[in-house]
C-alpha cells in the first residue's frame, strides 16, 4: 500500500527496497473556447512521483500498480515501453 517499504527480488536477481509514494493529481483549468454554456472544463495532470536517490517510486507507476496488494511471496510482473519485467516481494516493511 502507499507508504509502505517494500523489498523486492527482480528476475535478474537484482534485490531493491522501494518507498511506494503517492502521486500528484492537479486539476486544471482550460477555456474550451465556447461562448454559451461552460467556458471551463478541466484536465488532469498526474505527477508520477519517483526519486530514486531515495528509493522512492509513485503508486500509480507500472513498478507501483504492480505492486500494491502484493504480500511477501507474491510475484508481480509489468510492462515499460514493451519490455517485461517481473520479480517477488521478499519483505513488506
Amino acid at each position: 500500500k502507499v507508504g509502505s517499504r517494500i523489498e523486492v527480488k527482480m528476475n535478474d536477481g537484482e534485490i531493491l527496497k522501494i518507498n511506494i509514494v503517492a502521486s500528484e493529481i492537479n486539476y486544471i483549468p482550460i477555456w474550451n473556447g465556447k461562448k454559451e454554456g461552460k467556458s471551463t472544463i478541466y484536465t488532469q495532470e498526474v505527477r508520477l512521483n519517483k526519486n530514486f536517490s531515495n528509493d522512492c517510486i509513485s503508486d500509480l507507476s507500472p513498478f507501483g500498480k504492480a505492486v500494491i496488494g502484493k504480500c511477501v511471496g507474491d510475484k508481480f510482473s509489468y510492462k515499460v515501453d514493451g519490455v517485461n519485467f517481473s520479480g517477488e516481494i521478499l519483505n513488506v516493511f
